[in-house]
């Protein structure tokens, strides 16, 4: 059975040594976090977001959460078990390498287009915002991190 989870894609610029490319696609209709904050807040699903144990549409978080999202192209079977993939590609181990410049023009290309942005390119400047400026938490939300971490917490 093929699971619903995401595809992640980082490539790296060996000329400056940072992230070039950074792609994070869920292969669901939407991502489980979503399901979690529904939960949290006592909502009930969207149709259409979620599978239950067997397979079948559900729009209670809880069922959703012991069963699947629904993957992106529609369902295909009940819930997938978790596994991880991970796959490190050395371009430069396969002859001559013109990799970097490849990269280069696909990169200027993708920024030459109007109202196309680099995927990734949004949350790297939230990261770097974040890091300068701080993150706002809401109070209670920050007691009960408070209480996690001194291990009188959920």
């Amino acid at each position: 059975m093929i699971g619903t989870n995401p595809l992640s894609l980082a490539v790296p610029e060996r000329s400056r040594g940072e992230l070039a490319l950074r792609i994070d696609q869920s292969a669901s209709t939407v991502a489980k976090s979503e399901v979690t904050a529904h939960k949290r807040r006592g909502e009930a699903l969207p149709e259409g977001w979620a599978l239950d144990a067997d397979g079948k549409l559900t729009t209670d978080p809880d069922t959703a959460l012991a069963g699947s999202m629904v993957p992106a192209g529609g369902t295909k079977g009940g819930p997938p078990q978790t596994e991880q993939c991970f796959i490190a590609i050395d371009p430069g181990a396969s002859g001559e390498n013109h990799f970097d410049s490849g990269l280069g023009r696909l990169i200027a290309a993708i920024e030459a287009e109007p109202e196309v942005r680099l995927p990734g390119l949004r949350r790297l400047g939230n990261r770097v915002r974040h890091e300068r400026d701080g993150v706002m938490v809401d109070s209670a939300l920050l007691e009960r991190i408070e209480a996690i971490a001194e291990g009188g917490g959920e």
